[in-house]
């Protein structure tokens, strides 16, 4: 449950209290606002949103450019970054929008989405040590986890709580409506330790910029980005099974594809062995991104812990 207290243990004063309420108040009057667009009309406007927010979020459409005109070589060619910057905010645009009416207990998008490769989901739960599937922001990705919590099992969602609380409760009341659950990065590995234990479904996004004390340095896209080892870590532990999945915008719809179960050579714990696992996971991404190269979230800034480094490729390779 989330509590209203700072992390020095004070109490907030009621004008912050006010300010939150505002903004909590905000979030759900726009977010009921957005589901009442006709879904007919989502992809109008949801181009429209993508490429208002492109135009007047200026600092976040530099960082997307930058990234994609580094990654030029490791994209299909004639690829252009403008096409490719727009493409992203039209697709986080209309992502929004979906979610909105998603949230909002309007479900009839969860029953369209089209899923390919469940029978690989049905094997891996049959092994009774929890399933986590590998993704990353690609497409709508919250639509993963809402259908599947929708169609099939419980998903439980990992998420970061928010400084302001009400907003944090608000969040909550949203992603639980379809039956999920959800556990905060604070306490996320005890969690999902009783989670695979009760052979429970989870998923992790694996394409964020970590610190190196939590992951290797592997190439993505062509460059190396700090990653997280913690799926490959939990594999070895607790014997979960880890399955690629993503979901790819196609027209109006959505297509989830599920990938056959990665299982690795060995139980070694040792650092070359565990980068190497966290490189084969990784390229599932990276094989995404070359392939829809609109429908990932350049905004984020992928290679930010490198950068923040300031050390050559070469000294960062040998560093976990």
């Amino acid at each position: 449950m989330t509590t209203l207290r700072r992390e020095n243990g004070n109490s907030p004063g009621l004008l912050q209290k006010t300010i939150w309420l505002g903004q909590a108040a905000l979030f759900r009057g726009g977010t009921r606002l957005l589901a009442l667009i006709p879904t007919p009309f989502i992809p109008a406007v949801g181009n429209a949103l993508g490429r208002f927010c492109f135009l007047l979020l200026a600092s976040r459409r530099r960082v997307a450019l930058a990234g994609i005109m580094e990654s030029l070589p490791s994209l299909p060619p004639g690829s252009d970054p403008q096409r490719i910057a727009r493409g992203c905010f039209v697709n986080l645009g209309t992502s929004f929008i979906e979610n909105c009416k998603l949230y909002q207990g309007m479900d009839r998008m969860l029953h369209q989405v089209k899923i390919e490769g469940l029978e690989h989901y049905l094997s891996a739960k049959e092994m009774g040590k929890g399933v986590i599937f590998i993704t990353g922001h690609c497409g709508n990705w919250e639509l993963v986890a809402l259908t599947f919590g929708f169609r099939h099992d419980p998903f439980v969602v990992m998420v970061r709580e928010q400084k302001n609380p009400y907003l944090t409760l608000c969040i909550e009341a949203m992603r639980t409506r379809y039956g999920n659950s959800l556990i905060y990065k604070k306490t996320a590995i005890r969690e999902m330790m009783k989670l695979f234990r009760k052979n429970g479904v989870t998923g992790m996004l694996i394409d964020q910029a970590v610190m190196p004390s939590e992951g290797y340095l592997i190439d993505f896209l062509g460059r190396p980005a700090w990653t997280t080892s913690m799926p490959v870590l939990m594999a070895r532990k607790c014997g979960v099974a880890l399955l690629p999945a993503f979901i790819i915008r196609e027209g109006d719809g959505h297509r989830i594809v599920i990938h056959p179960q990665v299982e690795f050579p060995s139980d070694d714990m040792s650092d070359e062995s565990l980068a190497r696992d966290t490189a084969t996971l990784t390229r599932y991404v990276d094989d995404f991104v070359r392939s829809y190269p609109e429908q990932w979230y350049w905004v984020h800034r992928r290679w930010k812990s490198r950068e923040k480094t300031g050390q050559s490729d070469s000294a960062l390779r040998t560093k976990r």
